[in-house]
């Protein structure tokens, strides 16, 4: 997959284009890839992911980005797992922001894009004041000839599935729903750092991430996760907290990852979340810290073996 930053000299291939957000790329997100990559291998075409980065409503309010389901990386990660060719962020500013719903048809859509198919959702609004939508490039298509393709929200039960619902179950700890939702663990992704080698020192070594400080993060607790590292997935147990036990001041990922004991620092991993165990605690002694990871580790060959 390419990643791209749109750029006045860009051009593209015949492509059937998605637009969108994409902040939780939830299961109702992959409807849409999945119907471009279906579109794409039937007519010789490439696929393409359009975003804007960053998110407009950051921009439009002059606020920093926060919470963010997944990072910049983190969503060019999953969409190059998901098979896309081209993985698009068009920079937001408030200039580009007064470009009208017809020059993103004409100049980005069709030009650079060089859209054949356009696969969109029926809620996905574009240009000034949000004034283009599926209708306004249905009506286009026909002056321009090109297809356009309406996926309507995805529903688990009766609720409509949205990086809103998601964003608050993840705030809550609520990582099954969260991942049902989105059809994947949530992932928080790092380059791993020295700690204090205080797990090293109890035989219990973990791999330590300082998380973007714009990257959503669950409660402060004790997590069951799996790890990705030089290409493989490993079990793991996952703190997101400051080691109260050892008076630890920073939010840290750490991860006991089970099986593995290499050095790593510097190296990117991706750590994803599957179950809420408990809270962060801070314990009397390093024994009893030692003691209590035993009992997380049990708990998550438990739920991994169940």
């Amino acid at each position: 997959m390419e990643k791209i930053v749109m750029n006045d000299y860009m051009t593209l291939p015949k492509t059937a284009v998605v637009l969108g957000n994409f902040d939780g790329i939830h299961k109702g997100h992959m409807l849409l890839i999945h119907k471009a990559e279906e579109i794409a291998r039937e007519e010789g075409i490439k696929t393409a992911i359009f975003t804007f980065f960053p998110h407009p409503s950051f921009v439009l309010t002059g606020k920093m980005p926060v919470d963010l389901i997944y990072t910049s990386h983190e969503k060019e990660m999953i969409m190059e797992n998901a098979g896309i060719n081209y993985y698009i962020e068009f920079p937001f500013t408030k200039q580009s922001a007064s470009v009208s719903y017809k020059q993103f048809i004409e100049e980005i859509i069709l030009t650079k894009l060089n859209a054949q198919v356009v696969i969109i959702g029926a809620d996905y609004r574009f240009g000034k004041n949000k004034l283009g939508d599926y209708k306004t490039l249905v009506e286009y298509s026909q002056e321009y000839d090109f297809d356009v393709i309406v996926v309507h929200k995805l529903k688990h039960g009766e609720t409509v599935i949205s990086s809103t619902w998601i964003r608050d179950e993840i705030k809550e700890g609520n990582l099954d729903l969260a991942n049902e939702l989105m059809g994947r663990p949530f992932l928080i992704n790092g380059s791993v750092i020295e700690g204090k080698h205080i797990g090293t020192g109890i035989g219990i070594p973990t791999a330590n991430i300082i998380p973007d400080e714009s990257k959503l993060l669950p409660p402060r607790g004790v997590y069951i996760s799996k790890v990705k590292v030089r290409g493989k997935e490993y079990n793991g147990v996952t703190n997101i907290g400051n080691n109260p036990t050892v008076d630890g001041q920073a939010l840290i990922v750490e991860t006991h990852i089970i099986g593995f004991n290499e050095d790593i620092y510097g190296e990117e991993i991706s750590v994803n979340l599957y179950h809420y165990l408990r809270p962060e605690k801070k314990f009397n002694t390093l024994d009893d810290l030692k003691t209590q990871i035993h009992l997380d580790i049990d708990a998550m060959k438990q739920y991994f073996n169940a």
